[in-house]
């Protein structure tokens, strides 16, 4: 029996071609999806499912009248426009979508629990000064202005300050795939880092596939939105002050002081060596020649070379990165991926029968084992 063949509207086969397109697949899917909208080939069940799975649009999305309006509001909270903001790719897309989720079923739980809204929501405003935004900030983590001294790395500086941000009800998520499919990787040069604003589950995802000096500062200039109750898509690469938002400017400058306190960089500036600055305070080189700046104690000149060439080293280690493979303990890289608040809650809320495991497994994009698995290696990180 010959396969049964499916019409597809053309408008639908445009819109498709435009995302199979846009993400860069292979010659094949598009000469394919071409050879559809001519009418030389008319599309079967079998080679529909095939084309969803590669292109990753829903399976579903095939038979409509006409494109589905995916309102991806958070691309409106870009840092910096873009064409490519304008037209999201789908692993961007499924990752927001996922992230809400699972910021939905938190705040619930939240809910159903009696805790009171997040006080760290919007709790400051963009008229206030980035030194007091950022002290706010270290008095609510119970930091001191060196914290920084506590941590041997920018890596270890990220999982300290993780740690204590979590401890506030605001989840911070971290991955460089979507879901656990290692073959989607998140495109750094689309976004570093986003925040989904909720008064009960904040929620910060950091992109894993950047520098660990940028994860951090990331993790901080989104912490910065949480302050300002503002959401965020950060897909500015080097922490640029010029043409960006003054919300912008604001959460660059409180991330920096809490990095760099400009009390103890002015006292540290007798090194002017920007490798050892780095070094003391655990951040990147990008951090430090903005502090310069800002201090008086370079030229806007020196500046500007020296901010070609961070970026030049910079493009060069992403060249670099996508050479390397990926690799390391399934379930570590499971569990640093997970907010700890979250995973305990899930956890308990499926233990209680309060929540199914199978709602468990689908925020989790895990199964019964490896769910299992995950809230272990969580508890004993």
């Amino acid at each position: 029996m010959p396969a049964l063949q499916i019409d597809i509207k053309e408008v639908l086969i445009d819109w498709i071609i435009q995302q199979a397109q846009y993400e860069h697949l292979n010659n094949a899917i598009l000469d394919l999806l071409f050879k559809w909208k001519s009418g030389e080939k008319k599309p079967t069940f079998k080679k529909i499912e095939e084309v969803s799975r590669i292109t990753h649009i829903p399976f579903g999305y095939f038979f409509l009248n006409a494109p589905p309006e995916e309102n991806i509001s958070l691309v409106d909270f870009r840092t910096v426009d873009s064409e490519r903001m304008q037209n999201p790719s789908r692993n961007l897309i499924d990752t927001i979508n996922s992230m809400q989720r699972v910021q939905d079923w938190m705040a619930d739980y939240y809910q159903e629990n009696g805790y009171d809204t997040s006080p760290h929501v919007g709790c400051c405003n963009i008229n206030e000064s980035h030194e007091a935004i950022a002290e706010d900030i270290r008095s609510k983590l119970g930091i001191a202005k060196d914290w920084f001294t506590l941590c041997r790395d920018s890596s270890e500086s990220f999982r300290f300050l993780r740690k204590q941000i979590s401890a506030l009800g605001i989840m911070v998520m971290r991955s460089g795939i979507v879901g656990n499919n290692t073959s989607r990787k998140l495109n750094l040069n689309e976004f570093r880092a986003f925040t989904l604003i909720n008064e009960y589950a904040p929620l910060i995802f950091i992109n894993s596939n950047d520098t660990e000096n940028g994860k951090l500062f990331s993790l901080l200039h989104e912490l910065a939105h949480v302050w300002l109750g503002e959401n965020s898509l950060y897909n500015e690469p080097y922490a640029n002050q010029d043409k960006i938002s003054r919300l912008e400017q604001i959460c660059n400058a409180v991330a920096a002081e809490i990095l760099v306190p400009d009390e103890l960089f002015i006292k540290q500036w007798h090194n002017r060596d920007l490798e050892k600055l780095s070094k003391y305070f655990r951040c990147s080189r990008f951090v430090i020649i903005r502090k310069a700046l800002e201090n008086g104690f370079i030229s806007r000149e020196d500046f500007s070379r020296t901010l070609s060439i961070l970026q030049n080293e910079y493009r060069q280690w992403q060249q670099g990165r996508k050479a390397k493979s990926g690799g390391g303990d399934f379930y570590k890289n499971l569990a640093a991926k997970w907010d700890r608040t979250f995973i305990n809650a899930l956890d308990e809320m499926t233990k209680s029968g309060s929540t199914q495991y199978t709602e468990a497994y689908r925020l989790t994009d895990t199964q019964s084992s490896s769910f299992a698995k995950l809230t272990q290696e969580i508890n004993n990180s």
